[in-house]
C-alpha cells in the first residue's frame, strides 16, 4: 500500500509539473499584439455619404465589425437613426498605435 501511494504521488508529481510547463510555454508563444489608441475627431459629411462608408473608412485596425462601428457612431453622436445629410459634422473615433 505504501509502494502504490508513493508511485501515484511520483506520478501526480510529474503531472504537475509537466502541466505547468506546457502553460509556461503557451504563455510564451503568445505573440504582443499592441493597444491601438482611441482618437476622436469631427467630419463633414460630404454629398451621398452614408454611415456605413464612414464606418468601413474609420473602422479599419479597431478590431470592430463595420456593424458594430456604425452603431458606435450612432450611440456617440445621439443619431435618432442611420439617416445623416451631407454639410452635418460626425464625431468619429479612429485607431492609431
Amino acid at each position: 500500500m505504501k509502494r502504490f501511494t508513493l508511485v501515484c504521488l511520483i506520478l501526480f508529481s510529474f503531472s504537475i509539473i509537466f502541466f505547468a510547463n506546457q502553460l509556461t510555454n503557451v504563455h510564451a508563444e503568445e505573440k504582443y499584439v499592441p493597444k491601438k489608441t482611441r482618437y476622436f475627431t469631427s467630419i463633414q459629411i460630404q454629398q451621398g455619404e452614408n454611415l456605413w462608408e464612414i464606418a468601413n473608412r474609420f473602422s479599419k485596425g479597431s478590431g470592430l465589425t463595420v456593424q458594430s462601428y456604425v452603431d458606435e457612431l450612432i450611440q456617440m453622436n445621439g443619431l435618432r437613426s442611420e439617416t445623416i445629410h451631407a454639410g452635418e459634422y460626425l464625431t468619429v473615433v479612429y485607431f492609431s498605435d
